[in-house]
Formats: C-alpha cells, sequence, structure tokens
C-alpha cells in the first residue's frame, strides 16, 4: 500500500482528480511504491520511522 493518496495527487496537481482517474489511481500508487522501494532499499525502514521521510515519499509517489 502506497504512502500517498488520492489528496496528495489532487494537491500536486491543483484539482480534483474525475471519476475516470481514480479508478486507476491505486494501481499506479502501487507500481511507483514498488520503484521507489526497489531502488532505496531502506526506504519502508526509514518510512515507518519518521514523519518527514514518509512525507516525502508520499510527495513522490503523487508526483509521479
Amino acid at each position: 500500500m502506497s504512502y500517498a493518496t488520492i489528496a496528495d495527487i489532487e494537491g500536486v496537481l491543483m484539482r480534483p482528480l474525475d471519476t475516470r482517474e481514480t479508478e486507476y489511481v491505486q494501481p499506479m500508487l502501487d507500481y511507483v511504491e514498488a520503484v521507489i522501494f526497489e531502488r532505496v532499499r531502506s526506504a519502508m525502514g526509514r518510512a515507518h520511522e519518521s514523519q518527514n521521510y514518509r512525507n516525502i515519499v508520499a510527495h513522490v509517489e503523487a508526483a509521479a
């Protein structure tokens, strides 16, 4: 499960998502999270330990 939410994505885009877009959000976020954690193996542990790091991961997921 990703750290980013629909609200995070809407914040990055600066607009609400429409119904059609929301269908694709979670699969896309899951993919982005897998890529992040494959590249930075320590990211999951760091995100669990630090709210600041968790916020960074959520923003990167939403922006991707």
